[in-house]
């Protein structure tokens, strides 16, 4: 199996390694190893980032013991309903949407008053937050993608600090001329 004109990808790689390596968790110093690998196969531009390789092995199914903002959490079964999936930032629309039920959980939890989802809710907030960061200060992004995601960014950060003033706060910064002044609507 390979990707492109018959060369090895970095996924199939990973992949093969972890399975060479027998790994039946993964901690950091296993994702390193697999780097490494990945180094000796297609040079030094062959190389990424650990949590791309923590994600990918999650996704494959592998107990992953390292974590950092941007490797995707799994939850216990009981809450991955809840939780899988809820931060969607690709655009206005979708963050929106992920906030909007994010802050309908947050009422849902604050009546039950269950800390531990209250808590969580918030990290996921957090964690949205500094990814669309990431997106917002690379230079790669085109311009309007860039303020866009600093704008998406901006309202993680609220949602997490006042997610009950959040939904209100949202629907005036939608209507204000700066917003529309700067991204349409």
């Amino acid at each position: 199996m390979s990707g492109e004109r018959g060369r090895t990808t970095k996924k199939e790689i990973i992949l093969r390694k972890a399975e060479e390596l027998r790994l039946l968790k993964v901690y950091r110093r296993d994702l390193e190893r697999i780097n490494e690998e990945l180094r000796r196969e297609l040079g030094e531009e062959g190389t990424t980032s650990l949590s791309y390789i923590a994600n990918l092995l999650i996704e494959a199914g592998y107990e992953v013991l390292y974590s950092d903002f941007l490797v995707d959490k799994k939850f216990p079964p009981e809450e991955a309903e809840l939780f899988d999936e809820l931060i969607k930032f690709k655009d206005f629309s979708t963050a929106e949407e992920s906030l909007r039920r994010m802050s309908a959980l947050y009422r849902e939890f604050k009546e039950k008053n269950d800390r531990g989802k209250l808590r969580r809710l918030k990290e996921l907030a957090d964690t949205a937050r500094r990814r669309a960061l990431l997106i917002a200060e690379n230079e790669k992004v085109a311009e309007e993608k860039r303020k866009e995601k600093k704008e998406i960014a901006f309202w993680f950060e609220l949602f997490r600090e006042n997610p009950e003033l959040f939904p209100d706060w949202l629907d005036l910064r939608k209507r204000s001329s700066g917003f529309k002044r700067r991204f349409g609507g």
